[in-house]
């Protein structure tokens, strides 16, 4: 099934540029927020426009993150119910519920190392979606610059990629919602 092949593709000793974008026809919470926990990195339904499919792969290639506004709404209203970082995880089945909720992500819920005015301006950005080249764009700084940060960010939360970052910095209060 798609969630064990992510979680055996994150496993593998070289996984640092792997990114994973699911492409589906199944918009079922459990297979979405199973996926997302797994470690991919974007959700797209196979009826999306052709341009959405390749804006989407560009995204998630140059280190972004990309839902489906079709289940935007069910990551959102996973995390308002309590679910996100450091929530229970099942060991019996990838998608199965624990105590009513589906693990979204194993990004540790404690604290974490304070982020710099900079850190905190990129993570916004990544919060929107952007990639690197326009996070770049947007603060007048080089993509390596954005790179460099990102992974930092990413250090100091204890993130292991962006879908991760962004579940993190939404239920932490790092960023607040748009």
């Amino acid at each position: 099934d798609g969630v064990s092949a992510i979680r055996e593709l994150r496993s593998a000793p070289v996984t640092d540029s792997l990114r994973i974008l699911v492409l589906t026809t199944f918009d079922d919470e459990d297979l979405v927020l199973a996926a997302l926990g797994a470690g991919a990195h974007g959700f797209l339904l196979k009826d999306a426009e052709p341009t959405t499919l390749l804006e989407a792969i560009r995204v998630v290639a140059g280190g972004g993150s990309w839902l489906d506004p079709a289940v935007t709404g069910t990551v959102l209203a996973h995390l308002d119910a309590g679910g996100g970082p450091g929530a229970p995880q099942s060991s019996a089945s990838p998608s199965a519920p624990v105590d009513g909720a589906v693990p979204v992500v194993g990004a540790p819920s404690g604290p974490y190392e304070a982020l710099t005015g900079r850190e905190d301006a990129v993570l916004a950005l990544v919060c929107q979606g952007l990639s690197n080249a326009r996070i770049g764009e947007r603060l007048h700084v080089a993509e390596s610059t954005v790179k460099s940060h990102v992974k930092t960010i990413l250090g100091k939360t204890g993130c292991r990629n962006r879908v991760e970052l962004v579940i993190y910095a939404l239920t932490t209060g790092l960023v607040q919602p748009r």
